[in-house]
């Protein structure tokens, strides 16, 4: 401006006025700046010496302009307009000179996040989330593509982190881990790691007693240095929603052995729904719910962490809990009551009849169970296949040996549930099948 020195420092009342204004296609501000020339004697940008505002060897001053919040979702063209006023006169003027240059920035970009796979009756989006202070045995990963910079050799640094599907941190599973150093991170390509997700040299400190939340997302965040030593560090990228599995409440009776990798794997509303229940667990022992990750237990369902497989509501063995020897049992003392009217027999199976038919019942109208699968009894010399179902529906069961026919009878008929099932596989255990749209599997 010509203004200055001498008017500017006069403070004239021929006070120029410019501005500079910088928008998106929209009409949404980028950057604006307006001053008077008088104010640049105490204001940025300051007169120079040679009468103008420009800095160093190049004469300019450079404003560096963020854009990235006008181009989440699509490009957007920016605008540049310039505007300078002289106030009372020609005699001396004042420009503005301004251009828009798009550098190239170092980014580094995660593509893809693609999860494992596992052996299982369902999806593999379920996953274990171990107590605090446990850890995982079978394990689980995502293979992560990326874009790096050139000026970027290999990433140095993993993020992730175990989210709640509105974004909070349940745990932190690699703080910037260096790939290079890690045993649960694997470098393979140039532009893809595979990253460990679970629990293995390093317990989980998340809080699951009672589980707070349904679903789950693992969140990764990259970083690299370039050659002029500027750290790099990508967007944030979530994988798709998983569903998280917790270990059942403490204090429940079991029975049978233990799985790998641990069995009692139930979903969030399974664990309520169990825990509100509690005096059903006085009467039957569990066996398993889901395996680590739902992972195939040899059943053609508990992939969801809603059927849990339990115990009968009778044992009839003097010493332990074993549901083929307990079925075996029932066997026994049937065949003794239809050959020899064993009175102790009888009374045996009686009993088992009759408690079966009350808790049958009882579990099945629970408006959480969609299914009970139930004994119906395996086909031996002496008895029919069906045998126990039916005992447990007309109240008697028939036999003919040596050409006698041999019946005994428990009394009363029983109408079943319509939700209550029996096969052969259910001979030696029950099922439980929970309804999933009617438990708290959220949030």
């Amino acid at each position: 401006s010509q203004e200055y020195p001498f008017w500017v420092n006069q403070q004239s009342i021929y006070n120029d006025v410019w501005f500079l204004f910088v928008y998106t296609s929209t009409g949404s501000p980028v950057h604006f700046i307006a001053r008077a020339v008088n104010s640049q004697l105490f204001v940025f940008p300051t007169w120079q010496t040679n009468s103008s505002t420009g800095y160093g060897t190049t004469g300019q001053i450079i404003e560096n302009l963020d854009v990235s919040p006008f181009t989440i979702y699509s490009d957007t063209t920016l605008n540049l307009l310039v505007s300078a006023t002289n106030i009372g006169d020609s005699a001396v003027h004042t420009s503005v000179s301004a251009s828009l240059v798009i550098e190239e920035v170092d980014v580094l970009t995660i593509t893809k996040v693609t999860p494992d796979s596992v052996e299982t009756q369902g999806d593999s989006t379920f996953y274990s989330i171990p107590n605090s202070g446990e850890t995982h045995f079978f394990q689980r990963s995502f293979t992560i593509d990326f874009q790096k910079p050139d000026s970027c050799s290999i990433i140095n640094k993993v993020k992730v982190e175990l989210q709640d599907n509105s974004g909070n941190i349940l745990d932190t599973i690699h703080n910037d881990v260096n790939p290079l150093e890690s045993t649960e991170i694997t470098i393979t390509s140039a532009s893809s790691l595979r990253i460990q997700v679970t629990y293995d040299g390093s317990a989980s400190s998340v809080s699951t007693g009672p589980p707070t939340v349904h679903t789950i997302r693992y969140s990764f965040r990259l970083s690299c240095t370039t050659d002029s030593d500027i750290d790099v560090v990508s967007e944030e990228f979530k994988s798709g929603e998983k569903s998280a599995l917790w270990r059942m409440p403490d204090g429940l009776s079991r029975v049978g052995g233990r799985d790998v990798g641990l069995d009692d794997w139930c979903s969030k509303g399974t664990y309520e729904w169990m825990q509100s229940n509690s005096a059903l667990w006085q009467k039957i022992s569990i066996n398993d719910i889901s395996g680590e990750h739902a992972l195939d237990l040899g059943h053609e369902s508990h992939q969801y962490g809603t059927d849990i497989s339990t115990y009968h509501f009778v044992n009839l063995l003097s010493d332990e809990q074993q549901g083929t020897k307990n079925y075996l049992q029932l066997v026994e003392k049937m065949t003794l009551a239809l050959l020899l009217g064993d009175e102790d027999a009888i009374a045996s199976v009686t009993n088992f009849i009759t408690i079966s038919r009350t808790e049958y019942t009882s579990l099945a109208n629970m408006p959480e169970v969609q299914l009970l699968f139930t004994p119906t009894g395996k086909s031996t010399q002496l008895l029919k296949q069906g045998w126990i179902w039916e005992l447990m529906t007309t109240g008697s069961l028939s036999a003919i040996s040596d050409g006698v026919v041999l019946t005994v009878s428990v009394g009363g008929t029983w109408t079943a549930p319509s939700n209550v099932r029996h096969n052969n596989v259910h001979n030696n255990h029950l099922l439980i099948k929970l309804k999933r749209s009617m438990l708290n599997d959220s949030p």
